[in-house]
């Protein structure tokens, strides 16, 4: 089992954690497993390095570097501006690959495996791991190719160029005695179908990543950008 191919199955569980405040959920052995790889904070991370690296990228486009040119501040005040309606997007695709991820991870896992992959995530060492993956997932492709396409879409060649960057850093992250007791850890039938389903996982991810915004999102995000920029320019003008 290629350890740097089960951990980055392993990030495709680790970001559908959505926060679902008031509603309380009886557990059984798949929700403890899902809950056990991913976590309101796990979203966060993944919020954070996406808007990190789509500062990076938007930095690098002649139209913005020619506004920031004449009125400072321009980038920095855009992307604060969409961080709330964006992080509300967010939650909305999450929300929804979360529900596709719990109807493949009971469909395939038995309820054995699900408590055994539980196990695993709550214990000191898949914790540390779980740590690893977000520490060295790979936006770069994607995000580069969704701020240029006019739709906001990302293509499967680009999403699939950050998978292997990230199987690649995953790699490479790892002791050899960290990748022995993880080996160890899962080589039972949770890793095994773990391996075998991280291509569905993939598509599932693809899929999310491409999805629309609501309307009402959309139409949030339209009207603080607009005021953003025009609220911008008007002080820029006024010295």
């Amino acid at each position: 089992m290629q350890i740097s191919k089960l951990l980055y199955g392993l990030f495709a569980l680790a970001i559908v954690q959505i926060a679902q405040p008031g509603h309380a959920v009886s557990k059984d052995a798949y929700t403890e497993l899902v809950e056990a790889i991913a976590s309101d904070e796990n979203a966060m991370q993944a919020f954070e390095a996406e808007m990190a690296r789509a500062a990076e990228e938007w930095g690098k486009q002649a139209d913005f570097a020619e506004i920031e040119n004449e009125c400072p501040g321009f980038l920095e005040g855009f992307i604060l501006a969409m961080r709330p309606s964006l992080r509300k997007g967010q939650l909305d695709d999450y929300g929804w690959y979360r529900a596709q991820l719990d109807t493949l991870v009971r469909a395939e896992l038995t309820e054995a495996e699900a408590r055994e992959g539980a196990a695993f995530f709550n214990s000191p060492l898949g914790r540390k791991l779980m740590g690893r993956v977000w520490e060295h997932n790979s936006y770069e492709n994607s995000v580069a190719e969704a701020i240029a396409d006019p739709e906001g879409d990302t293509s499967r060649e680009a999403f699939e160029a950050d998978r292997r960057a990230t199987r690649d850093r995953l790699n490479n992250a790892f002791t050899p005695e960290e990748h022995a007791a993880t080996k160890d850890a899962l080589s039972g039938g949770f890793g095994r179908k773990l391996v075998l389903l991280q291509p569905r996982i993939n598509s599932l991810m693809f899929e999310m990543y491409n999805r629309s915004y609501p309307p009402e999102i959309q139409a949030e995000l339209d009207a603080v950008t607009d005021a953003f920029v025009e609220s911008h320019f008007a002080a820029c003008a006024a010295g």
